[in-house]
């Protein structure tokens, strides 16, 4: 087996962040995948956005699919929820030929950032191992209530967690990790 992992910054155009009220980029959000080879080859994208529209999604395995040796079907696309992002609105709500013009922008984008983190991945190819596990994270805690005392962090339990180590100068590293919560799969790269 072989697996190669890579990231890429989703750049946002200011213009998009206004559809949304949005005023500012406090943190990058990331383009992350994961390339695993054994037998056949499987892409896992994931993107730090809110939501994507079907045919957004499409558009994104589609263009992988042209210019890397993998099948469309298996690429796999999936966003992490984030709310630290505008939405990736579809047509019909956005209406306005100028706020539609602008989400063409993120969409090119998003394709752009996408196809940069597969290269990426193809590109970091190497021999490695999977393995699976259970466990808790506090990458995902939930900020949303106020207590007397500030904001409550809680915690989220993994259900599963599966890991690609690859060898490197005789030692294991952490290739890549790949999460699931239930309602949403998490690439992380180390």
């Amino acid at each position: 087996m072989k697996a190669g992992a890579g990231k890429s910054e989703i750049i946002l155009a200011e213009e998009y962040l206004e559809i949304e009220d949005f005023a500012v980029i406090h943190r990058t959000l990331n383009a992350r995948a994961v390339v695993i080879q054994s037998g056949q080859t499987v892409v896992l994208l994931s993107l730090e956005i809110t939501s994507m529209p079907d045919e957004e999604t499409y558009a994104i395995r589609k263009k992988i699919a042209e210019n890397y040796p993998v099948e469309e079907d298996h690429v796999w696309v999936c966003v992490t929820h984030t709310f630290s992002a505008p939405h990736l609105l579809p047509d019909f709500i956005l209406k306005d030929p100028e706020r539609i013009a602008e989400k063409a922008k993120y969409r090119e984008e998003l394709i752009r950032a996408s196809l940069e983190a597969v290269g990426k991945g193809f590109a970091g190819l190497q021999n490695a191992t999977m393995g699976i596990g259970d466990g808790y994270s506090l990458i995902n805690c939930n900020r949303d209530v106020q207590l007397e005392d500030g904001w409550w962090v809680g915690f989220a339990t993994i259900k599963s967690l599966l890991y690609v180590l690859t060898k490197k100068m005789e030692s294991l590293w952490l290739l890549s990790s790949i999460m699931d919560y239930s309602h949403l799969c998490l690439t992380v790269l180390r």
